[in-house]
């Protein structure tokens, strides 16, 4: 049994994941955090299809999920007026750390990423991440989804950024 400090008991996470033996890893480690098995699937369409109808309160998704992948999906589920939930959180499997795939996913709007091989320590971490310290979500013209933006602290300088989130505009105040 991992040593968790929440009480993921009530918590329905769903695993879309082409590989038998990834897909088994990661429902195991979801149990050993004392998350119950939810729906999973070995493909992106029934994944999808399912998606439809209902969603559950987190997923988790390969980004290369054949034959709708990770990207697809997450798209559908921001950005479709038949998405039951844009604000679903979505946590991406990435093969690799390769760089292009982060990045496509970060802007599809992946809630966070975790690397493959994934391991109990970096998925319990995304989780905890996601529900300790959710993050507000963006909207533009192109991108919907939780803000790309991680740092939360005031710079500190001379110089620093105030941004006034009543009229989203950015100054810089010279601060000495």
């Amino acid at each position: 049994m991992f040593c968790v400090g929440h009480d993921f008991s009530n918590l329905t996470i769903s695993i879309v994941e082409n590989s038998p033996s990834i897909r088994r890893t990661a429902r195991r480690f979801l149990r050993s955090f004392g998350i119950p098995d939810g729906p999973d699937f070995s493909d992106g369409a029934s994944a999808l299809a399912q998606f439809h109808h209902t969603l559950p309160d987190m997923v988790i998704l390969d980004v290369d999920a054949k034959p709708i992948d990770g990207i697809e999906i997450t798209l559908f589920i921001r950005r479709s007026l038949h998405s039951g939930n844009p604000y679903l959180p979505i946590i991406m499997m990435v093969g690799n750390s390769d760089l292009q795939r982060i990045v496509e996913a970060r802007d599809a709007g992946a809630t966070e990423i975790v690397a493959k091989p994934i391991s109990a320590p970096s998925l319990y971490g995304r989780i905890t991440q996601v529900i300790d310290h959710p993050r507000r979500y963006i909207r533009t013209n192109r991108y919907f989804g939780p803000d790309r933006r991680r740092r939360t602290t005031l710079w500190v300088g001379r110089e620093r950024r105030v941004t006034d989130y009543d009229s989203s505009l950015s100054l810089f105040v010279d601060v000495q």
